[in-house]
Parts: structure tokens; sequence; C-alpha cells
């Protein structure tokens, strides 16, 4: 299977905010952030949501930051099978 990259590169910060989600007629997920016309809207295939999701719970259990002394970045990375 040929990995595909992003089609765009995007750095969001994304406070707590008005959030929708969808499913598109093609069976994708999008997710609109924020309040018209400032919205940040990110579009998912089911398989990479999945694993999107799985991430952020995964990073949500770790230790927090603050509790490591050496200031060390938690990092966890996904990759497609």
């Amino acid at each position: 299977m040929k990995r595909r990259q992003p089609e765009a590169s995007v750095l969001l910060e994304i406070p707590d905010c008005r959030m929708e989600a969808f499913v598109t007629k093609d069976r994708e997920i999008e997710f609109a952030l924020g309040w018209p016309p400032d919205t940040a809207t990110m579009l998912f295939k089911r398989r990479a949501l999945r694993r999107f999701v799985r991430l952020a719970t995964d990073i949500l259990a770790a230790p927090s930051p603050d509790d490591d002394p050496t200031g060390a970045r938690t990092e966890i990375v996904s990759t497609p099978e």
C-alpha cells in the first residue's frame, strides 16, 4: 500500500470552542472547529480517525510533563500498518 502524506501541513491551536462533526457521502468524517467565518475543518478517513482517537486517548493517559522533573516531552507515535 502506498503511504500518503497529509495534503496540508498546519498547526492548529484549538481552544475549548464550538465543535461539530459530520459524516460525508464518501463516509469520511469531517470536524468543524470554531465559529464561522473562522472555522477550521479537518477531514478524516475512518481508519485514520480511529488511529487519531487511539493516539489522543494514549497521550491523555500519559503522565503530565509537570510530573517529570527533567521536563522531558512525552511522545507517542502511531504509524499506518
